[in-house]
C-alpha cells in the first residue's frame, strides 16, 4: 500500500501531505490520533463543557 493508501484508511483527508522517506511517512500515519477520532472526542469534550 502507499502511504496516501495508509493516510486515507486512518482517516486523514486526500490532501494530506506527508513528509519524510516512506518509512517516516508510514510511522506518522502510525503513530497519529485518527483524525476523526479526535474530532469525536474533541465534540465530547465540548457537550460535557457546555
Amino acid at each position: 500500500m502507499s502511504v496516501p493508501d495508509c493516510g486515507i484508511l486512518q482517516g486523514f483527508p486526500e490532501y494530506w501531505q506527508f513528509s519524510g522517506a516512506v518509512y517516516q511517512a508510514l510511522g506518522q500515519i502510525g503513530n497519529a490520533v485518527p483524525p476523526p477520532m479526535a474530532y469525536q472526542v474533541a465534540v465530547s469534550i465540548s457537550q460535557v463543557f457546555s
